[in-house]
């Protein structure tokens, strides 16, 4: 299970961000999709075996102060 914790519409802020979860140890990627001829770009923290750790990973990421929102669950398999 990943961690999706941003949409973003601009690849420089995706980057950005990205670079800076990498750099407080966050293993983090990113996933392009495309609404309505518009690009964005999904940025994923970790890979849990289990729900218990990915629930782990979402209170490590809440104590990130540049981040907002809370991030939510998704199943990659």
């Amino acid at each position: 299970m990943s961690l999706i914790i941003s949409s973003i519409d601009k690849l420089s802020d995706a980057n950005s961000l990205i670079s800076k979860l990498k750099s407080n140890g966050f293993r983090s990627s990113m996933e392009t999709r495309n609404l309505n001829g518009k690009s964005y770009y999904r940025i994923l923290v970790g890979s849990e075996d289990t729900k218990e750790r990915a629930n782990i990973l979402v209170s490590q990421l809440e104590r990130e102060k540049y981040l907002t929102g809370r991030p939510f669950l998704k199943l990659v398999k």
